[in-house]
């Protein structure tokens, strides 16, 4: 089971503003000057340049938050790897008399060689996942196979999470005055020089990674002047950074391989939905077309980092019964930083493969096209690989 299936209640997401990697005079859509007026929650960015010191920690608002990495690296002996790792946080109740939110986490982190076709995945859930998973399941929010369900439910009710999901075995650390993650082990934290630092280690696979990441260009909102809808009312927060050099090393069968080089990614996200308290603001009009009030939809999203310096990121919110998309943007960020949003643009999938754990269905080739001024068309399509 996937652990955001197994937590994920919402439906479907230090630079200084004056520093050396400020962002330089971009063209928005809208500043995001809502939150003084309180159709946002106040303490997410305002308009200006993302202060990192501030907006890389949790936010008391958000029912709902995570925070994501993802490198290509390669070793001192030429080994070329790729690795990404995600840490999940999300309000799971209430205290009823201080009304103190309490949450769960998760992480999933996976490192792979596709030069060997070697996928090693790790996915951790909160102690309170079974019985968060049981009211799930009782409130009618578990699969669509009854069958299933039951099977899931003799597990959980067991105090356990089906594979390969794991429960932490050791405490869960959110930091509210700096960037300090520690899930069970895994650490993610802002060093004292404003670089990054992630610790992952799976024992059971002999694999671990030890990274920094330095930031290359300045935050950058996603969507609509950072602002990512869903169809129920939900709205993220979505920042990313582009662009990073990576350092440090990996351990694969035990062995510890120093990197030769590395390009990464960094973004965070975080939000909810009115159900939980979050302000939020309806969609707009042109998107607000009625839809039926409970479908699937898929995320799609992309991320393409380019040889002249330039980097894409799209996304696309699908409706699965028909594909009719119903949000999509795409970011283009130029070698300086600056960037630029678009909506006119194509994010297509053209091949699709159906996981026999999950049958679940991703797409594994598709093209991304966004037009003039941008004009780049990337095709995407990944590297075979087993899982291990």
């Amino acid at each position: 089971m996937n652990n955001l299936a197994l937590l994920d209640d919402v439906a479907g997401t230090d630079l200084r503003p004056n520093g050396p990697l400020a962002p330089p005079t971009t063209r928005r859509r809208r500043p995001l000057h809502d939150a003084a007026e309180g159709r946002f929650p106040s303490d997410w960015p305002g308009p200006g340049p993302i202060d990192l010191s501030v907006h890389d920690l949790p936010h008391r608002s958000s029912t709902t938050e995570w925070w994501y990495l993802n490198t290509h690296v390669e070793t001192n002996t030429g080994r070329r790897l790729s690795l990404f790792a995600a840490f999940f946080r999300i309000v799971k109740g209430h205290d009823p008399h201080t009304k103190e939110p309490s949450y769960a986490h998760s992480l999933t982190w996976a490192l792979t060689d596709a030069d060997r076709g070697i996928y090693l995945g790790d996915s951790c859930v909160d102690p309170a996942a079974p019985e968060m998973g049981l009211e799930r399941i009782k409130n009618g929010l578990g699969a669509r196979d009854l069958r299933l369900n039951r099977a899931i439910s003799e597990i959980l009710a067991r105090g356990k999470v089906p594979s390969p999901d794991r429960i932490f075995d050791a405490p869960i650390f959110v930091g509210e005055r700096k960037l300090e993650l520690d899930f069970g082990g895994a650490r993610f934290h802002k060093l004292e020089d404003g670089r990054y630092r992630l610790e992952l280690a799976n024992d059971k696979a002999g694999v671990a990674a030890d990274l920094t990441f330095t930031l290359q260009k300045p935050p950058t909102r996603h969507g609509d002047d950072g602002v990512v809808r869903g169809l129920s009312g939900e709205q993220m927060f979505y920042y990313f950074v582009p662009r990073c050099a990576v350092t440090g090393s990996v351990t694969l069968d035990g062995q510890v391989q120093p990197l030769a080089k590395g390009q990464g990614w960094y973004d965070h996200e975080f939000g909810g939905s009115a159900a939980f308290g979050v302000s939020v603001t309806p969609a707009p009009a042109a998107a607000a077309a009625k839809e039926p009030e409970q479908v699937d939809i898929a995320w799609n999203w992309a991320a393409v980092q380019l040889e002249d310096g330039r980097d894409l990121s799209a996304y696309s919110l699908v409706r699965v019964a028909d594909g009719k998309i119903l949000y999509q943007w795409a970011i283009v960020s130029e070698a300086s930083g600056a960037s630029r949003a678009y909506k006119d643009l194509v994010l297509e999938p053209v091949a699709h493969w159906r996981s026999t754990r999950t049958f679940y269905e991703y797409p594994v080739h598709g093209t991304s096209r966004c037009r003039a001024p941008a004009s780049i068309s990337p095709s995407m399509r990944p590297s075979k690989t087993r899982s291990s």
